[in-house]
């Protein structure tokens, strides 16, 4: 394994460790001293960088409540 895979490996483990505390719990993005979109957005752009999709790891990580939590969040954040 070269040292570009090892970091994108490291960086994808640490990004779906990301993603699952954003599902046991979400509400930090609706914080008034968080933009909560600004984050979600960069967020995207994370996952697209190491060869993920942010939306397609929710969709299948977390149980359904978590999942449906979420996407409450997003749609009030507008970045559903």
């Amino acid at each position: 394994m070269t040292d570009r895979e090892r970091v994108l490996k490291y960086a994808r483990e640490k990004f779906l460790d990301e993603i699952d505390q954003l599902l046991d719990d979400c509400s930090f993005l609706q914080h008034p001293d968080e933009d909560g979109a600004t984050w979600v957005r960069s967020r995207r752009r994370l996952a697209k960088d190491v060869g993920l999709n942010f939306d397609s790891l929710i969709s299948s990580r977390g149980t359904p409540f978590e999942r449906e939590r979420l996407q409450a969040v997003l749609r009030s954040l507008n970045v559903a």
